[in-house]
C-alpha cells in the first residue's frame, strides 16, 4: 500500500518530531531520576483515581503531559482514545478536547497524540503540528535491478536507525 520511500519519509518526520521534543524528554528523564517514574508509562500511573485507566493497554503517557494512542493495526485511519480527567489538546490540529472516549483520525504518520492543556511544554508540543513531510528524494530504482535497490534501501534504513539509536544513547 505504501512505498518504501513513503515509509522512510514518514519515519524521518517522526524522528525529527522526537528530536524537537528533546527538552521535554530531558525533563521527563530528570523526573525519572528523581522519582523513578518511567518516561513511557501506563496511563493509570498518572491518573490512579480513574479506575477506567487500569484496563488501558494500548495507550501510554510519554512523561507527565503527553498521551499517545499508537495505531497498531494495518490500514487503520481512525482510533478510539480514552482521555483521563484533564483538559487536553489534540496535537495535530490544536483542538481542545474534554476527557472521556473520543474517536480521532489516525492516518499513517499522524498517531493520536494529546498534550495536557496546563503543561508548561504545551506550546512546544503543539508546535509539532507545523512539521510537514520532510523531503526525502532518493534516486528511483532501476527497473532491471529492483532486488539490489531493495537491499540498498534496507541497509540505508538500518544505518539510519542505528545512527538515531546511538545519538539517543548519548542523552
Amino acid at each position: 500500500m505504501y512505498s518504501t520511500v513513503e515509509i522512510l519519509r514518514l519515519f524521518k518526520r517522526l524522528v525529527d518530531l522526537h528530536k524537537a521534543l528533546s527538552n521535554y524528554t530531558s525533563a521527563a528523564m530528570d523526573e525519572y531520576s528523581a522519582t523513578g517514574l518511567p518516561v513511557q508509562r501506563p496511563v493509570f500511573l498518572m491518573y490512579p483515581n480513574d479506575t477506567y485507566t487500569y484496563d488501558i493497554k494500548d495507550q501510554y503517557m510519554y512523561g507527565s503531559d503527553i498521551l499517545v494512542a499508537p495505531v497498531i493495526k494495518p490500514n487503520v485511519i481512525k482510533r478510539d482514545v480514552f482521555l483521563p480527567n484533564d483538559d487536553w489538546v489534540y496535537v495535530w490540529n490544536k483542538t481542545e478536547v474534554n476527557s472521556g472516549r473520543i474517536t480521532v483520525n489516525a492516518p499513517i504518520g499522524l498517531p493520536p497524540v494529546f498534550v495536557r492543556n496546563s503543561s508548561s511544554f504545551r506550546d512546544v508540543v503543539l508546535s509539532l503540528a507545523s512539521y510537514k513531510y520532510i523531503p526525502f528524494n532518493p534516486h528511483p530504482p532501476k527497473a532491471h535491478n529492483s532486488s539490489m535497490s531493495d537491499v540498498t534501501t534496507s541497509v540505508l534504513l538500518v544505518t539510519f536507525c542505528l545512527v538515531i539509536a546511538l545519538k539517543s544513547v548519548r542523552l
